[in-house]
């Protein structure tokens, strides 16, 4: 297959796709947990508002059972300043899901 032939959607996983619109009931969506002051609404997860120092986290449930993946990450940091918004992100991929710590929250 030639890599203009080639879409990534073709081999989506349900269970790992985080894809809006958000849905869920109440504060939860299937096959993910969410730490700290992560917010989801149908259009948005947002991991922190704009203060300084708080922590979010979206985490998936489902162990990764494939041995060949890719992952695509779109996100956007905005915020009431003019220059620099937020403290650190970061993507952790985990054996122990859920651990927190000082390092960009885990």
């Amino acid at each position: 297959i030639s890599p203009q032939a080639w879409n990534t959607y073709d081999y989506m996983k349900r269970e790992h796709s985080l894809v809006k619109p958000y849905q869920g009931v109440g504060t939860s969506i299937p096959y993910w947990d969410f730490l700290g002051s992560t917010m989801v609404t149908s259009n948005y997860v947002r991991l922190t508002g704009d203060i300084q120092s708080q922590r979010g986290a979206i985490w998936n449930k489902v162990p990764l059972s494939v041995r060949n993946w890719e992952m695509q990450i779109h996100f956007k940091v905005h915020g009431r300043g003019k220059d620099l918004f937020g403290d650190g992100f970061a993507f952790w991929y985990v054996k122990e899901p859920m651990q927190t710590g000082d390092v960009f929250g885990s």
